[in-house]
């Protein structure tokens, strides 16, 4: 396994398409006063991360803090308000939340989080984020493999939840997904499930829907391109995430945030592209 640290690249337009849409996801789940809900997120990296005076975040979360607000983008920002501090993204030393701390706002007092790491610095610097929160529990190891555990030990009745997010920093990680994400849904039938995923090309995230949609999993895809792919960088094109069990409405408010989020992101001459697919 590659090493990672997301601390590079935090807050970036990947960050702000993905953290969007989980917000997005938890509130559909939890206005409805449903059941309690359990969040799993399988690689769940610090929990928050210093920004540095330049980095990706300048093209992300930066450019959606200083751009009009707009109602598809209030509840993230309502989210990261709920974070604490203000992000001061002004200059060198603003702080960004990561996806378990974000998650920890959209959730009840009764609900549950369970956060995966796999390395052992890292995840201890999230137990201590997230220590005295009694809702959440940190976990090292494999995020893939426990997640299945804490599913196995997840009464019936309890609406789940997983946000699954790895590095890609190898290869098998596009393919070993397809068959976690299959077993997910056959263990869990009506869970809800969050795969993101990067773009630079469309060759492996196309790779993945048709595979995907070959398991017989039930999908829907929400995708933003905020740089033309005919454009080399050092850096993301754009991102995708994967929704499986999502009602209709929460994956068209996710399509209205990606397209919101288009022209604020679009790091070339305001092009960006919008690709929405899903199968049954």
């Amino acid at each position: 396994m590659s090493s990672y640290r997301h601390r590079y690249h935090a807050g970036n337009a990947g960050d702000v398409l993905k953290h969007a849409l989980l917000i997005e996801v938890l509130n559909d789940l939890v206005e409805p006063k449903l059941g309690r809900l359990v969040y799993i997120d399988t690689h769940a990296g610090e929990g928050r991360y210093t920004l540095l005076g330049t980095g990706e975040w300048t093209e992300g979360i930066g450019r959606v803090d200083a751009a009009e607000p707009s109602a598809e983008l209030l509840p993230l920002r309502e989210a990261l308000a709920r974070c604490g501090a203000p992000l001061r993204l002004a200059g060198k030393g603003g702080e960004y939340p990561g996806s378990p701390q974000l998650a920890l706002t959209a959730l009840r007092p009764t609900d549950r989080a369970v956060f995966i790491e796999r390395d052992p610095e890292t995840s201890a610097l999230l137990r201590r984020l997230v220590g005295s929160d009694r809702r959440a529990e940190v976990k090292t190891g494999d995020g893939l493999s426990l997640a299945k555990a804490v599913l196995e030990g997840t009464p019936s009745e309890n609406t789940v939840v997983v946000h699954v997010d790895p590095a890609y920093t190898d290869k098998t990680e596009w393919t070993d997904i397809v068959g976690f994400l299959y077993d997910l849904r056959e263990a869990r039938p009506f869970a809800v499930i969050m795969l993101w995923y990067p773009v630079k090309s469309l060759t492996r995230p196309n790779a993945l829907h048709a595979t995907l949609r070959k398991s017989g999993v039930a999908a829907s895809v929400v995708e933003l391109q905020v740089t033309p792919l005919d454009i080399e960088r050092n850096a993301l094109n754009g991102s995708g995430v994967v929704l499986i069990g999502a009602t209709a409405s929460c994956v068209s408010r996710c399509a209205a945030i990606a397209t919101a989020l288009g022209p604020i992101l679009a790091t070339h001459e305001g092009r960006f592209t919008v690709r929405t697919l899903g199968w049954t």
